[in-house]
């Protein structure tokens, strides 16, 4: 569903045997989802800043890349956008190819 919600307005969610004979399908649009990740978004905010702050860096100081599968929520990309002052996160990676590049530099730094 967070894929499709990424680049549609709704998706079906249907999980068989929820309970023994009872199973669950809802249509969740992009906005209620959205709602509902915020609270799990919003607070990321929080250490970045602090970890900002620590290393003496400010928010227009630095280049935002998002990586792995939540760099495609909408929701995502825009409170990063509005906490580094409306610059958008650079895209000059698909995010999961990004999460993968830097894994493996951090595997060769481990050798």
């Amino acid at each position: 569903a967070k894929r499709k919600l990424s680049q549609g307005n709704q998706a079906r969610v249907e999980v068989d045997g929820l309970l023994e004979g009872l199973d669950y399908c809802i249509t969740v649009s992009r906005g209620h989802f959205e709602d509902f990740a915020r609270f799990d978004i919003d607070p990321l905010l929080e250490p970045i800043d602090y970890c900002l702050e620590d290393g003496g860096t400010g928010r227009l100081d630095v280049d935002v890349v998002l990586v792995g599968g939540g760099a495609r929520i909408p929701r995502v990309r825009r409170a990063f956008r509005e906490f580094f002052y409306g610059r958008p996160a650079r895209e000059v990676l698909r995010p999961d190819h990004a999460a993968v590049l830097g894994a493996a530099v951090h595997a060769a730094t481990l050798s």
